[in-house]
């Protein structure tokens, strides 16, 4: 993949392990993608996950680490703004850049 797979794309990633977040980021910004995070707690709020989904072009969420009031927060909010969302088996960085991968490919394809 190249410096600009992701053309300007804007990802975001809700929730996943804190030490990890720079490793999801520099996997973005190495494609030419932006990275937007939200920790996933929903004691920061639902407005605030929210507000993340709707400056994405597409969300990736991981199962394993976010509870299943997390998961469900990230899939309604994008039902409602018509955001791709993917949920990932795992946090791990291969997961994330498998995913990241198949959407950005498929964007290519279309």
């Amino acid at each position: 993949m190249g410096k600009e797979f992701l053309k300007g794309k804007r990802i975001a990633y809700i929730g996943g392990v804190d030490s990890m977040v720079r490793y999801y980021r520099r996997c973005v910004e190495n494609w030419g993608g932006v990275f937007h995070h939200h920790r996933g707690k929903s004691a920061q709020g639902k407005e605030a996950v929210e507000r993340v989904i709707n400056t994405a072009d597409a969300i990736f969420c991981p199962l394993n680490i976010n509870s299943h009031y997390a998961c469900s927060m990230v899939k309604n909010a994008c039902k409602r703004s018509g955001k791709p969302v993917y949920f990932l088996r795992t946090s791990s960085i291969s997961a994330f850049r498998n995913a990241l991968v198949k959407w950005g490919r498929s964007l290519q394809s279309a």
